[in-house]
């Protein structure tokens, strides 16, 4: 697909694949040298959806190797062992009502999956308050890949996404916010996009201030009552690095608790 990447995926139609948002694979295919080896990858969707999809950026060997095989076009055998992974911060747990998400390059998938699980949840009933997905990437062609699926599970979720609701600040003033929100922070030179994203994402040419994000999360969670906030992080070294940085001095500053779960990349 697009954006040097690979998708791997299988139907689920009868869920009989049970996973949790967040979670990942071990991937191998028998016999096929380098990729013999068992590989982690990140479950790109939502639990409740009816195909579960992964996706490989060619970094390493074995995603190297993964774009190689699937280039020949033939029909292969792929063990799936999983699923895999216990966050250390619990996303299932309803104490949480704000969360922030954070995503560098092709560590938007397991991002993905968790934002997309909690606008089912937020349907179902849960009472969130946002949800701030962050991603920060150089390939365009990315974007085609990983959110332009031709079923598109943010479709069936138009109103919760589009919906609008209130607070009232310190001065007694109602103000307007959105609880799902999607910033795309494209850094590459020209964003050039095929398809047409869906109105959720908001595509911002700069990288993303992660210090003024963690002051505005901080200042709505005050606005709204609430004490703490989930963050995900998943994506470069260096990336997430900054954000456990923010996060740890946010807990000697501040009176909101922001709760850390952060993925690196490994190859």
């Amino acid at each position: 697909v697009p954006g040097q990447a690979v998708k791997i995926w299988f139907a689920n139609p009868d869920f009989w694949f049970r996973y949790q948002a967040g979670q990942y694979c071990f991937l191998r295919v028998p016999g096929a040298g380098n990729l013999d080896k068992a590989h982690p990858l990140s479950i790109a969707t939502a639990p409740g959806q009816r195909n579960v999809i992964f996706f490989a950026k060619q970094i390493g060997r074995w995603s190297r190797a993964l774009a190689n095989l699937a280039e020949k076009q033939k029909e292969v055998y792929i063990e799936v062992n999983g699923p895999y992974g216990t966050p250390s911060v619990d996303f299932q747990d309803e104490g949480y009502r704000i969360f922030v998400l954070f995503a560098g390059g092709i560590g938007l998938t397991p991002a993905k999956s968790i934002f997309e699980h909690l606008v089912s949840e937020f349907q179902r009933g849960r009472p969130l308050k946002k949800v701030l997905l962050i991603w920060s990437l150089r390939d365009s062609e990315l974007i085609v890949s990983l959110l332009n699926e031709p079923d598109d599970f943010l479709n069936g979720y138009q109103r919760e996404i589009e919906r609008i609701q209130y607070f009232t600040d310190d001065k007694g003033v109602s103000r307007p916010y959105r609880p799902f929100e999607m910033r795309i922070h494209y850094t590459g030179q020209t964003l050039n996009i095929s398809k047409p994203l869906h109105p959720l994402h908001e595509t911002i040419s700069q990288r993303p201030d992660l210090k003024g994000i963690f002051s505005e999360v901080e200042r709505l969670s005050i606005d709204l009552g609430e004490k703490k906030v989930a963050v995900f992080a998943c994506g470069p070294e260096a990336f997430v690095s900054k954000i456990t940085g923010i996060c740890s001095r946010k807990l000697c500053r501040s009176t909101v608790s922001f709760d850390l779960h952060s993925e690196r990349f490994e190859f």
